[in-house]
């Protein structure tokens, strides 16, 4: 699972439709949530047509249309949830149960970073950064957050501030590297384990995850992920006494 910051073009309107295109493609079951801040969703269907318009695999967050036109009056549908401006964090957060916790989305396409900042200071920008990456990762979903490359050396410097590693994995891409990192890649080697019905090396890997768990700092990261993590564990040694 990976999140990464993308910068297609410096450019107001930054191209998606062959980005979302190539996920699409990757898997005729895979979920994805496109979080548009500038873009409404009626521009969003001429843009990309039938495939915005399958329920079962895609969702817009139009954080564009109300500001656009604030007299209207919109519905959420299964397609479409709209937010209120000008607390577009406070909206996402509201939703990112059905986003990350219930595991429904395997995609988050953010767009953009730039347009979030137009609404938020660079700190709150940030701490959302952290927070949805920090969810994204134990949910299994992979996020792209999309950013300008004008506004590309504050996000990253503000990220690297906060302790996250920002890698350059290509030209126009950097992977987001966490702490617990290492702790994340035992638990999924366990739940592979635990797939395969390997009892021996399901607690192997559990005991391993434990005592890396053990030696880190709390302060380090979160309380509420620090909670997950646990659960996490806690829930597969709950499988693991049923093999």
């Amino acid at each position: 699972m990976k999140v990464l910051i993308t910068v297609p073009y410096d450019g107001y309107f930054v191209p998606i439709e062959e980005l979302i295109l190539r996920i699409y493609n990757r898997n005729s079951k895979d979920r994805i949530c496109y979080i548009s801040l500038h873009k409404t969703y009626p521009y969003l269907k001429t843009l990309l047509g039938k495939i915005i318009q399958n329920k079962k695999r895609f969702l817009v967050v139009d954080a564009a249309s109300r500001v656009f036109n604030p007299d209207d009056k919109f519905k959420d549908s299964k397609l479409c949830t709209y937010l209120n401006p000008p607390n577009i964090i406070k909206g996402l957060e509201d939703i990112q149960k059905r986003l990350l916790d219930d595991g429904e989305f395997k995609y988050i396409i953010f767009d953009s970073l730039s347009s979030l900042l137009v609404y938020h200071d660079k700190k709150d920008v940030n701490e959302y950064i952290n927070n949805l990456a920090n969810k994204s990762r134990l949910s299994f979903a992979n996020i792209y957050f999309l950013c300008s490359k004008s506004y590309l050396p504050d996000v990253l410097k503000k990220l690297e501030s906060s302790g996250v590693l920002v890698a350059q994995e290509h030209e126009n891409e950097y992977l987001m590297q966490f702490k617990w990192d290492p702790l994340l890649e035992i638990y999924w080697k366990l739940e592979e384990k635990l797939s395969l019905k390997d009892k021996d090396k399901s607690l192997s890997l559990y005991e391993e995850g434990r005592e890396l768990y053990n030696k880190m700092k709390k302060d380090e990261i979160e309380g509420d992920l620090i909670r997950l993590i646990h659960k996490k564990f806690i829930d597969s040694l709950n499988k693991i006494k049923l093999l």
